[in-house]
């Protein structure tokens, strides 16, 4: 997992002892670890991620092989998220281009 912190102080990553067998080429095995992150701001993949008062509990989790930026603020993740994929970010906030 690549992770960049962006001076979050306030971000929760928390590492499962869950183990995800996968299937690859055929009958080779691997397994990955699982991450639940609970708070903070960030972009997970392509996707951004951030608390959402409408839904306290909610929680994204990922694998540890994917890449992840934290961000101190939502107008931080915003920006960056939208200059990184500017599509996905088309696709997840519409409300910002009046779709």
């Amino acid at each position: 997992m690549v992770v960049q912190h962006h001076d979050n102080k306030n971000s929760i990553l928390r590492h499962l002892n869950l183990t995800i067998p996968t299937r690859n080429e055929g009958k080779r095995v691997e397994s990955m670890t699982m991450i639940t992150r609970t708070s903070g701001f960030g972009i997970i993949g392509t996707r951004a991620y951030f608390p959402d008062p409408a839904y306290p509990t909610l929680s994204v989790s990922y694998s540890n092989t994917t890449p992840v930026q934290e961000f101190a603020t939502k107008e931080l993740l915003s920006a960056a998220h939208k200059e990184q994929f500017p599509d996905q970010h088309r696709e997840q906030f519409p409300e910002e281009y009046g779709d």
